[in-house]
C-alpha cells in the first residue's frame, strides 16, 4: 500500500522508529519524550486521550504534566486558523518527510455554518494523525494565553 510505502521511506531516513507488530508502542513513545525532554524541557503534553490513558499514567509518573486536549471542531477552530496564518505567512515550518506530506495530503479543513474549522480527512482510510497531533499541540499553546510572536 501507498501508506507502508511511506512509512518505510521515512524509517530509512529516520524520520519515523519502526516497531514490531502493528500497534503503536506507547513504552516506545515515552522512552523517546523522556530523551527529547533531556534537550529541551516540555512543559505540558497536550494529547488526545484516545487510546492513551496507560501513556498518560505512565507519562505522569515520569513527572510530565499532561492534558487531554479535544479534538471536537470547537476546540480545533482556533488551532486551525491560527496554523493556517502561520503557513500563509511562511512562519510554519514542517519537517520534511513521506509521512508528514502524505498526511498533509490527506488532510482538508472544513468550516461549519458557523466558520469554525475542522479537520477532516480525504479518505476513511487515510492518515492525518500528524497533522491532528500538531493541531493539539498548537491549542495547547495557545490555551497558555502565552504571547503570540509565531
Amino acid at each position: 500500500s501507498i501508506a507502508k510505502q511511506y512509512l518505510k521511506e521515512a524509517a530509512n531516513f529516520n524520520f519515523l522508529n519502526m516497531t514490531s507488530g502493528n500497534v503503536t508502542d506507547y513504552d516506545r513513545v515515552l522512552s523517546d519524550v523522556v530523551k527529547m525532554n533531556d534537550k529541551h524541557e516540555i512543559f505540558e503534553i497536550d494529547i488526545d486521550k484516545h487510546n492513551a490513558l496507560q501513556f498518560i499514567i505512565d507519562a505522569t509518573e515520569y513527572g510530565f504534566y499532561i492534558k487531554a486536549y479535544s479534538q471536537l471542531g470547537g476546540s480545533t477552530n482556533v488551532p486551525l486558523k491560527e496554523l493556517e496564518r502561520l503557513i500563509l505567512s511562511g512562519k510554519a515550518i514542517f519537517q520534511k518527510n513521506s509521512i508528514t506530506k502524505w498526511m498533509l495530503q490527506n488532510a482538508y479543513v472544513v468550516p461549519d455554518k458557523m466558520g469554525n474549522y475542522m479537520l477532516k480527512k480525504s479518505n476513511r482510510n487515510k492518515k492525518v494523525d500528524g497533522v491532528s497531533a500538531a493541531i493539539d499541540a498548537l491549542g495547547g499553546y495557545l490555551n497558555h494565553n502565552r504571547p503570540t510572536n509565531l
